[in-house]
């Protein structure tokens, strides 16, 4: 139980870290791997070693913050379980304020802290548990991920590789070269949230093809492509399927399929207008698998608001 505790927890870094960018996306399902190691897991109480001198005072270029807020249930049909199975599939709703920090270096810090929701759901037979056991804050820096309670008590720390994002610390440079626009900088905003945000479609798609992307279908609107995930790990045998919305310059939706062609992960991207182009939704579909070995699909709904951002140029 305490294994899957802590790999929930980190599941939900794959949400609020959408602005870590694709590639950390991917580094986390590694993590949620490595956690089910007992000897992966560091349970001691002592700060973790974040570095704090790393970034020297002053150079921070862009400060972000938003509020997440995410509801997961489960789509059953009209199948029948046990006990057990629905006692496993518990709707769940959560919110999260992010506060993150780039870097001119193109680092990242980020701070997530749980919020008190204003419409929970409501379940009767939930069993509360310890505030001291359950993450409050997780703060993520020099690649080390630290997990706090609400006593500011370390439960936990891992490793956890982050995107370099210096070439968004120097296209923003570069457009407030003269003069910088709010556009500019709301711009770099959404470069952040993970990579759907393309600058130029056919550069993008070159690019694809020379690292063994295969264009699956092309019109006037969209282009879809099949690449591997070993571009970003390895050791991974999974594909990935990206549909482009080449009007919008941004990435409508991704499926990730197993070494089998199963599909594993199923997304859809909400976005803000043109002048103000950040991500503001996340749809996910996955199968999980129940006490009892049957599959279900899990729907995680996330809604991104109150974005705020300023520039330190």
């Amino acid at each position: 139980m305490i294994m899957r505790k802590k790999k929930l927890r980190l599941r939900r870094i794959l949400f609020v870290g959408i602005l870590l960018g694709l590639p950390t996306m991917f580094t986390t399902c590694e993590l949620e791997q490595d956690l089910l190691d007992d000897k992966a897991i560091s349970e001691s109480k002592q700060e973790p070693s974040l570095e704090k001198n790393a970034y020297k005072k002053g150079n921070e270029l862009l400060e972000v913050s938003y509020v997440i807020e995410t509801t997961t249930h489960f789509l059953t049909g009209q199948e029948r379980f046990s006990d057990i199975d629905v006692a496993s599939m518990t709707p769940k709703k959560e919110k999260q304020k992010v506060k993150l920090k780039l870097y001119e270096n193109g680092q990242i810090s980020m701070v997530i802290v749980q919020k008190t929701l204003n419409n929970p759901i409501k379940i009767p037979h939930k069993t509360k548990g310890s505030p001291v056991d359950e993450v409050f804050k997780t703060v993520i820096e020099n690649n080390i991920a630290g997990f706090y309670n609400k006593k500011g008590e370390l439960l936990f720390s891992h490793a956890m590789e982050i995107t370099d994002h210096s070439e968004t610390v120097n296209q923003l440079m570069e457009s407030c070269d003269n003069y910088c626009t709010q556009e500019d900088i709301g711009r770099a905003v959404a470069r952040l949230q993970g990579g759907q945000l393309i600058d130029n479609i056919e550069q993008f798609m070159s690019k694809a093809r020379r690292n063994g992307a295969r264009i699956v279908k092309e019109d006037e609107q969209f282009v879809t492509m099949r690449m591997s995930l070993n571009q970003m790990d390895i050791r991974s045998t999974d594909e990935v399927v990206l549909m482009i919305d080449k009007e919008q310059n941004r990435t409508a939706g991704s499926k990730i399929y197993n070494q089998k062609g199963e599909l594993v992960l199923s997304t859809l991207y909400g976005y803000g207008p043109p002048e103000k182009p950040f991500l503001t939704a996340i749809k996910q579909q996955s199968k999980e698998t129940l006490p009892s070995g049957k599959e279900v699909i899990v729907e995680e709904y996330s809604k991104i608001d109150k974005i705020e951002y300023k520039a330190n140029i």
